[in-house]
């Protein structure tokens, strides 16, 4: 009994040919586009809207309540773009909410940074891990290799600052945040930063123009350390 495709001579022939041909072709892409991603992650660059895809999936799963496999796509988007800052920081308060351990995110972190260990944001969010977890001078390490891979990285810089004023050495952390501004002075972080060291060592008056001006470049943020720093500036409320 022959087949549909038997009944035409050279048909069924033809149809594995072209079979051939396609797998071929799809067999080229796929290793070339892994190829390509594997340069990517090495060379420490991210492929166009790949990784701002995943980020939007993301977001999608986490509306809707699939917390893990909203996970996984932000990791997805970190590990595609290290420079998104912001999926960064919503893999971990996402990690946060579902109770999961600061020392996983350094792990995940730490694979990263192997990956890609010429990208300074690669470093820096390892950082961030770190400092979450209370690694403070592993964290100022990490902060350092971002630093030396990109000298003019503000949030680096402020990112110094952030462990070190958590440590209570307000003077370093003074000097770091003025490190971050001087390299990007519409850091709004920064003068945060230094609006609260000069409300804990009580200058009230810097705080609020440090406060003001971080308020000025973020509106809104920073609202609320104003309003208790000019408070405390009066004599009416507390300086933090």
């Amino acid at each position: 009994m022959s087949t549909r495709a038997d009944a035409v001579p050279g048909r069924a022939q033809g149809q594995k040919a072209y079979q051939a041909v396609f797998l071929l072709g799809l067999g080229l892409y796929l290793a070339a586009f892994g190829a390509g991603l594997g340069y990517a992650l090495k060379a420490g660059r991210h492929l166009p809207g790949i990784d701002a895809h995943h980020l939007t999936l993301a977001d999608d799963l986490a509306r809707r309540g699939e917390l893990k496999g909203a996970t996984r796509e932000y990791r997805m988007a970190t590990v595609l773009d290290p420079n998104d800052e912001e999926a960064a920081r919503r893999l971990m308060d996402l990690e946060a909410r579902q109770g999961g351990k600061a020392s996983a995110q350094v792990d995940f972190y730490t694979r990263q940074r192997d990956l890609q260990p010429l990208n300074a944001a690669s470093h820096r969010n390892l950082a961030q891990a770190l400092y979450a977890s209370g690694r403070y001078e592993e964290a100022v390490a990490a902060y350092s290799a971002a630093l030396h891979l990109e000298p003019r990285d503000a949030r680096a810089h402020a990112g110094i600052g952030e462990v070190r004023l958590d440590q209570d050495r307000l003077d370093e952390a003074a000097q770091a945040f003025t490190e971050a501004i001087a390299r990007d002075p519409a850091y709004a972080p920064a003068h945060n930063g230094l609006g609260i060291v000069a409300a804990l060592k009580g200058d009230q008056a810097a705080a609020v123009a440090h406060f003001e001006q971080a308020e000025r470049l973020q509106p809104g943020v920073y609202a609320d350390n104003l309003t208790k720093a000019r408070a405390a500036l009066a004599g009416a409320g507390p300086s933090r």
